[in-house]
């Protein structure tokens, strides 16, 4: 009976489907149509199966039964298609019938996926485009830089859960306490956005989000902080401090500053009765994250801030003054949390002068550089010469591991007291200076 065209298209579909040795020959023109964005070339055969010999002498009435391996042109299985009963079927109509759906060239496949990128985010934008968070995501977009490279990487893998995240991250920046003046602790802050006090949690992919959003944040109100964030080793401090500056409290257990002599100011201009007590009464007082968050200045009353790395320093030091004498110490306790970094900032902002010192070891020098960075000329390094390095060297070894840290030094004073630890190999710590500070400060 004689076929008409399509029945003949739909034949010759079925043969070749149905003959198993073509499976390898129809795949190697999908790929080479995807690539050439057409069908042409060549396709090759490596290690022919029985199966395949076969099918393929079938098709070509030739023998292939000493070849290990075949290159088969395209122009020929035309050629051949042509001379047979299927001689209406153009290799091209034969791909699209047995890969229904995904004959693409890899290049129309890219236009095509960037075509239904660009309509996803679109869509997104249409919704925030008149807000801070509309914002972030246009700009972020003609930005070809990390967070770009971020948000591409989760559509890649799941639309609709990117989708979600920035529905609940786009969402909550517009609502950044600091829009309203507030401090709110995070878990608070997600459940009521979200309904999910965890949505915010570390790790998650909405967790990045709002990181990403609280940059775009200071970077559009650089005041907002008007010294250099702590950078480098203290990663888990520089996301507290990115939702802090926000108005999002992210960890408040163990985030206190240690202080003595010290008074502050809340929004109102009044002072805090809880730390003037203790001013009051000359004892240190433990302040929290929470209790700065509502302050707006702080104060020395005109005294220098000796800054101290260790706790153990701050309280011998406190057990050595002299009832009478007024004083203003700060203690960071090591790698300086967020709670030191506000109260500092606060008495910086204020003019006061402060004087820092720390352990003579990587990690210390280290802190120090931080320090320094951020305050610039509002704070000395205090006793960071090499008789005080002498003074309070120890026997403990520094690893090479270790010394590595020294290299990323960038203060002048603190790139020779590294230079010095390399020579002794020891660390040198504080507890030895106690002397020469208490008769620095009386």
């Amino acid at each position: 009976m004689h076929m008409n065209r399509e029945e003949e298209l739909r034949a010759c579909i079925d043969y070749f489907m149905s003959t198993p040795g073509f499976k390898r020959l129809l795949e190697g023109m999908y790929e080479k149509f995807r690539s050439l964005g057409t069908v042409g070339g060549n396709v090759k055969l490596a290690s022919l199966t029985e199966v395949e010999k076969d099918a393929l002498e079938g098709l070509f009435q030739k023998s292939f039964r000493h070849q290990r391996s075949a290159t088969i042109s395209m122009e020929k299985l035309q050629s051949i298609l042509q001379q047979s009963r299927f001689s209406r079927v153009n290799t091209e109509e034969l791909l699209k019938g047995c890969f229904p759906g995904r004959l693409e060239s890899k290049k129309e496949e890219a236009l095509r996926e960037s075509s239904e990128r660009e309509h996803f985010f679109s869509d997104i934008y249409e919704k925030y485009k008149m807000t801070f968070s509309g914002s972030w995501l246009k700009d972020v977009l003609i930005d070809n830089g990390k967070e770009r490279a971020f948000l591409i990487k989760k559509y890649n893998q799941s639309k609709k859960g990117l989708e979600k995240s920035l529905g609940y991250a786009m969402t909550a920046a517009n609502a950044f306490p600091v829009f309203s003046d507030e401090v709110m602790h995070l878990p608070v802050f997600a459940a009521k956005m979200t309904g999910n006090p965890h949505c915010f949690d570390d790790g998650k992919e909405e967790h990045q989000l709002l990181i990403y959003l609280a940059r775009y944040y200071l970077r559009l109100n650089p005041s907002a902080v008007k010294q250099e964030m702590v950078r480098g080793r203290y990663q888990t401090e520089e996301k507290n401090e990115l939702f802090f500056r926000v108005g999002l409290i992210k960890e408040e257990m163990l985030n206190y500053t240690m202080a003595y002599g010290i008074r502050c100011r809340d929004k109102r201009g009044r002072f805090h009765q809880g730390i003037d007590g203790f001013c009051n009464e000359r004892q240190p007082v433990l302040i929290s994250l929470n209790t700065l968050a509502g302050m707006r200045s702080a104060t020395s009353g005109g005294k220098p801030v000796y800054v101290l790395e260790n706790a153990g320093v701050f309280e011998s030091m406190l057990g050595r003054l002299p009832s009478d004498t007024s004083a203003a110490l700060v203690c960071i306790g090591g790698q300086p949390h967020l709670a030191s970094l506000v109260l500092l900032d606060l008495l910086s902002r204020q003019g006061c002068k402060m004087y820092y010192s720390g352990d003579f070891d990587p990690e210390g020098l280290r802190i120090a550089g931080s320090l320094k960075q951020r305050y610039g000329e509002g704070l000395t390094l205090w006793h960071y010469e090499e008789s005080d390095f002498i003074r309070c060297l120890s026997q403990v070894h520094i690893s090479n591991e270790r010394m590595k840290k020294l290299d990323k030094l960038e203060d002048e004073k603190l790139i020779f007291i590294g230079e010095l630890i390399r020579r002794y190999q020891k660390a040198g710590y504080q507890e030895g200076l106690i002397d020469l500070y208490l008769a620095d400060m009386f």
